[in-house]
């Protein structure tokens, strides 16, 4: 029995070297297997975490980048309709320009316009041959009134037809008859109406005329042809027979300058340089032109 457990026991103890020098290769294979099977797995690990993920960022930067390649044209398309459907700017000039009132174009050829004198020729667009109807096309019905005056000292009468009375557009047509087809002569003239040569009017004062005719002559005033200027012999010299000015004082000049006034006053003949005019202000008051007749008395 002895024998056989030793037997036993030496089997036993052999079994159990073995197997302990098994398990001393087995422990001592194990840190070259770990690591080996740490640093072969890693690759397939790092590979596969590598992979996915850098098939997921592709696939995430293409997903940002589309939206960012789609929605980028879309944003100036969106820009640039909103200014394209802002047709009201390019309308709105136009809205604009009809919603303003229209002004009216301005002819330079029209009478209200055109006031200048031609003695003989034309007053204006007004000529030898315009009659009352024509007036009406120039002027307006409304702007027209007839009426009858005398000259000569109440012994000639002359149907008329005063235009645009209360402007400085104003004038007054002497007809030679009673339709007032033909006209006998125009006088009446408000400030607007001027010479075209020298451009003398009414209101021009006696230095700014002597400016333009040189010396002249005029007939004294307080009677009724006072005041008169010798056209012949001067500057004007052409229309002698179409026209006539007529010279007056200020008003207030007759209370305080008496004596200059009465020293160029009466029927007589005085310079246009007689010192005693220059306080008197005096300038033109009254133009006569004709065309295809003579001034006459009768018509101052």
């Amino acid at each position: 029995m002895i024998s056989i457990n030793k037997g036993l026991a030496i089997a036993v103890l052999t079994l159990a070297v073995g197997v302990g020098c098994s398990d001393n290769n087995t422990v001592n294979s194990l840190p070259q297997e770990v690591s080996q099977a740490a640093i072969q797995p890693s690759n397939p690990v790092t590979m596969e975490k590598q992979n996915p993920d850098n098939t997921d960022n592709s696939q995430t930067s293409s997903s940002q980048q589309q939206p960012l390649s789609v929605d980028t044209p879309k944003v100036p398309q969106k820009q640039s309709v909103a200014p394209s459907n802002s047709t009201n700017t390019d309308n709105s000039p136009t809205n604009s320009s009809q919603n303003q009132p229209v002004e009216a174009k301005v002819d330079y050829l029209k009478p209200v316009n055109d006031t200048f004198i031609i003695p003989g020729k034309r007053i204006g667009l007004i000529t030898a041959d315009t009659t009352r109807a024509d007036l009406v096309e120039l002027y307006g019905e409304t702007n027209l009134k007839d009426d009858v005056v005398l000259r000569g000292e109440g012994t000639v009468s002359f149907p008329v037809t005063k235009v645009n009375s209360t402007t400085p557009g104003a004038l007054t047509i002497f007809w030679t008859d009673k339709n007032r087809s033909k006209i006998s002569h125009v006088s009446g003239f408000g400030r607007q109406w001027k010479m075209l040569d020298g451009g003398v009017g009414v209101g021009t004062s006696m230095s700014g005329l002597r400016e333009i005719l040189d010396e002249f002559q005029l007939t004294g005033f307080g009677w009724d042809n006072g005041g008169f200027v010798y056209i012949d012999g001067t500057k004007l010299s052409k229309y002698k027979d179409k026209l006539a000015l007529r010279l007056s004082p200020d008003e207030n000049s007759f209370a305080k300058h008496q004596k200059q006034y009465s020293a160029v006053s009466g029927d007589s003949i005085f310079s246009s340089v007689n010192p005693n005019f220059k306080p008197l202000d005096v300038r033109v008051s009254q133009m006569v032109v004709t065309f295809d007749k003579n001034i006459s008395p009768d018509m101052l």
